[in-house]
C-alpha cells in the first residue's frame, strides 16, 4: 500500500490492534529481520487481550506496539515499529506512551533492539542482559534421548514448574496457550 508524509493536519489515532492489524504488524516484523515467532501471537493475546495498539495517521495503520500484563506486577512491551515511510514524524512516540500507561505500576520489560538501547535509556530502561537467540531445523526424530518427551498434557505441570525461576512473575495462562499447538 502507498504511504505518505503526514502533514500538518493529520492526526494520530491510537486503538486496539485488531486481528487483520496483528498480520500487518507480523509482515513489518519480518520486514524488519524480526522473527517474533509465527504462533506466538495468540499466545501472547491470550495472557491479555487489550495490550495491543496501533497508531494510525489518516486511517492508515502507521505504528503499532505490544504491551501484555503478566498477572498485577509485570509488564512487557514488544512489536514496537513505526513503518518506515512514517519514521522520524513522532508517531510513534504517542504509542510507546500509551503502553506504559497500559502497564503503570508494573515493572517492564523489553526486548531492546540494540540500536535502540539510547532511545530506551532516555525514558527509563535500563540494560540488564542481552539475549542471544539461535535456530535451526531439527533433523532428528523425537524422542531420541530416553530424557526427552515429547510435550503432552502431563508435562504440562512440569513446563509450567520449570519456567516460574526465569521470569518475573508466572505465566501459566501464557505458557498453556504457547504450548497448546504441540500438546
Amino acid at each position: 500500500s502507498a504511504h505518505r508524509r503526514a502533514d500538518m493536519s493529520s492526526t494520530l489515532v491510537i486503538r486496539p490492534m485488531e486481528t487483520a492489524d496483528m498480520e500487518r504488524a507480523l509482515d513489518w516484523a519480518a520486514e524488519e529481520g524480526w522473527n517474533p515467532g509465527l504462533e506466538d501471537a495468540a499466545a501472547f493475546r491470550d495472557s491479555d487481550p487489550g495490550g495491543f495498539f496501533v497508531g494510525e495517521c489518516d486511517g492508515t495503520p502507521v505504528s503499532c506496539i505490544s504491551a501484555v500484563r503478566y498477572g498485577e506486577d509485570f509488564g512487557f512491551i514488544g512489536f514496537y515499529i513505526c513503518h518506515p515511510d512514517w519514521r522520524g514524524q513522532g508517531l510513534a512516540r504517542p504509542l510507546w506512551d500509551r503502553a506504559l500507561e497500559h502497564l503503570k505500576g508494573r515493572t517492564i520489560g523489553l526486548d531492546a533492539v540494540l540500536a535502540q538501547e539510547e532511545t530506551y535509556r532516555l525514558t527509563g530502561f535500563e540494560s540488564d542482559y542481552h539475549t542471544l537467540r539461535h535456530g535451526g531445523l531439527s533433523v532428528a526424530t523425537p524422542p531420541m534421548d530416553p530424557r526427552v518427551a515429547v510435550l503432552g498434557q502431563g508435562v504440562m505441570p512440569s513446563v509450567l514448574a520449570y519456567d516460574r525461576p526465569f521470569f518475573a512473575t508466572t505465566r501459566d495462562r501464557f505458557l498453556t496457550t504457547w504450548c497448546a499447538p504441540m500438546i
